[in-house]
């Protein structure tokens, strides 16, 4: 289902595996602060999801299936979309986990306003750096480290042809799947006294 093959591909992410594996690592950036209960679960889905990957990866438990109770309750506590037994999309419940993950786990507890420069026509070395920069100032967590990068996006003006690009941090980058222009239609002719023929039809 949906939970499964989702927590299989976050599990499958070494480094992000050996941080919640070592409770000396991740509890220490365990963010219990007023910021993390607004925009994450204070620190309850990282406790939650550790502990999941743990019963995952114990050696007890070599070759058992691991039910994620515990970790279900808990998700579904931070989105009621996930509270019920209902078929969610798996790409909805990882963007919800990384979301709530580095909350709970963001080390910037005080988050300040940030003015984004403009490119001015510098190099986009430099301009990205400093987005990446103003960025770190609001988020820096091990899912900021292991699922962020940036997008560039620019706006030329057709007078002047000034440009200016922005730097913005994605975690998810939809791709669309590219589409034939004509589709094909397999059918199964079955006729009286003859073997079934198999045709392709536009």
């Amino acid at each position: 289902c949906y939970m499964n093959a989702s927590l299989q591909c976050i599990a499958a992410c070494r480094l992000l595996r050996q941080y919640f594996l070592n409770d000396r690592l991740w509890s220490h950036d365990l963010n219990t602060s007023p910021t993390a209960h607004r925009l994450g679960m204070g620190g309850k889905l990282a406790v939650s999801f550790s502990e999941l990957l743990h019963d995952m990866f114990s050696e007890a438990n070599a070759g058992a299936a691991i039910t994620p109770k515990g970790f279900k309750k808990t998700i579904g506590q931070f989105n009621r979309r996930f509270k019920g037994y209902q078929q969610q999309d798996a790409q909805e419940l990882i963007s919800t986990l990384l979301g709530g993950l580095h909350e709970d786990l963001n080390r910037i507890h005080d988050k300040p306003y940030n003015d984004q420069p403009d490119s001015n026509n510098r190099s986009d070395d430099v301009v990205a750096m400093e987005w990446w920069r103003n960025h770190l100032r609001r988020d820096l967590s091990v899912i900021t480290a292991l699922f962020t990068g940036q997008f560039k996006s620019s706006l030329t003006c057709q007078k002047c042809q000034y440009e200016s690009s922005r730097f913005e941090p994605f975690s998810f980058l939809p791709v669309p799947l590219p589409e034939t222009p004509k589709r094909f239609q397999r059918v199964m002719v079955h006729c009286h006294d003859a073997a079934p023929l198999q045709l392709s039809l536009p």
